[in-house]
C-alpha cells in the first residue's frame, strides 16, 4: 500500500480528530495515510505544509487569520505542491466554485458521509478532481436546490456594493429603506459565504451575482471600496 503523508488544517479539535481517525484507520484501496501534522489556523497550516512537505492537505475554508483560499493559493505556488482537498460547512455551490478556481484538487462538504472524504482524497491523489462536477450540476440544474443563488433584488444590491455605493445611497436609488438594504446585504454575505466586500469582489470575478459561472470574457465592474465589513 502506498502510504501518503497528510497535513490537516482546521480550527475545530473534533473535526481534526475525526479526519485523522478516518484516514489513519483506512485499510482498503491503493493508499494508506499518515497524519504528520495538524494546524489550527491558516498561518500555522501554511507553515506546516512548508515544514512537512506532505503529499496531501485536508484544508478547511473558514480559518482564523489566513483563510483556506489564501492558504490554497500559496500552496499551489510551490514548485511541487501537494494535493489539496478543501472542505467546508457552507452548503452553497459558491465555495465549490471558488475552490476550483483556486486550483483545489477536491472539495467535500462537512455534512457529507465519511466515505466521501476517503473517495475525495483517493480521487485527488489519482489526479481526478473530486466534488466539482456535482457542484456544477447543482448550480446549473434549474430545479436543483441553490441556497447560494441571489434574488434579483439581492443582485441589484450586490452590484451597487461593487460600485462602492453606501447603504443609504443604494436605498435611495432602489426606493428601499436603509434597514432593508442592510438585510439584503446580510443575506448576500450569508449566501455567498463571505464576510466583507473584498471577498464579494473575489467571488464575482468567477461567478455572476446569481452565483452562476461567469461567461468567458465577461468582466465585473471595478470595485470602489475600502474593505468595508458586514453592517
Amino acid at each position: 500500500m502506498d502510504r501518503k503523508r497528510v497535513v490537516i488544517v482546521d480550527d475545530h479539535d473534533m473535526i481534526r480528530l475525526g479526519v485523522r481517525v478516518l484516514l489513519e484507520n483506512h485499510r482498503h484501496g491503493r493508499f494508506g495515510f499518515d497524519v504528520v501534522m495538524e494546524a489550527v489556523d491558516g498561518q500555522q497550516g501554511w507553515q506546516a505544509v512548508q515544514r512537512c512537505q506532505p503529499d496531501l492537505v485536508v484544508l478547511d475554508i473558514d480559518l482564523p487569520g489566513l483563510d483556506g483560499y489564501e492558504v490554497l493559493r500559496r500552496i499551489k505556488r510551490l514548485p511541487a505542491p501537494p494535493k489539496v482537498v478543501m472542505f467546508s460547512r457552507h452548503q452553497g455551490v459558491l465555495p465549490v466554485r471558488r475552490a476550483q478556481s483556486a486550483q483545489a484538487d477536491g472539495f467535500i462538504y462537512k455534512t457529507d458521509p465519511p466515505e466521501r472524504l476517503i473517495q475525495g482524497v483517493d480521487g485527488a491523489l489519482r489526479g481526478r478532481a473530486w466534488g466539482f462536477r456535482l457542484g456544477a450540476e447543482q448550480m446549473l440544474t434549474p430545479h436543483a436546490t441553490r441556497p447560494c443563488a441571489l434574488s434579483l433584488r439581492e443582485r441589484c444590491v450586490a452590484e451597487n456594493l461593487m460600485l462602492g455605493h453606501t447603504n443609504k445611497a443604494i436605498a435611495r436609488d432602489l426606493c428601499l429603506s436603509p434597514k432593508t438594504v442592510s438585510a439584503h446585504k446580510r443575506n448576500i454575505f450569508r449566501k455567498l459565504a463571505i464576510s466583507n466586500l473584498i471577498e464579494l469582489a473575489d467571488c464575482l470575478r468567477d461567478t455572476d451575482s446569481f452565483g452562476l459561472p461567469r461567461d468567458a470574457g465577461e468582466t465585473v465592474h471595478e470595485a470602489h471600496f475600502d474593505g468595508e465589513t458586514l453592517a
